[in-house]
């Protein structure tokens, strides 16, 4: 269950760094808004479960959505870094 907050929430993660940096250059304080929303997300998605019978929410599950998110956007931060040095050199 943790894998799967893990995974779905750097999934959302990296759509939003995709989304931003399609308009914009990105800096720290948009990965901080992003981060930012995916855990005001996750605590909603936790928070709504009460309402469903059977259903418990879990600090835990948080913890792994806001993980996943955070290594989404290490990993897109280090492309981007990665394509600037490929641009700046030439060989893109």
């Amino acid at each position: 269950d943790k894998l799967a907050h893990f995974v779905a929430f750097a999934g959302l993660s990296f759509l939003l760094c995709g989304a931003v940096a399609s308009f914009r250059r990105m800096v720290p304080a948009y990965y901080g808004a992003i981060l930012g929303l995916i855990a005001c997300y996750g605590i909603f998605d936790e928070l709504t479960q009460l309402l469903v019978p059977n259903r418990t929410a879990d600090p835990l599950d948080w913890l792994a959505d806001i993980c996943g998110g955070m290594v989404a956007m290490a990993i897109f931060a280090a492309g981007i870094r990665f394509r600037s040095r490929l641009l700046s050199t030439g060989s893109l």
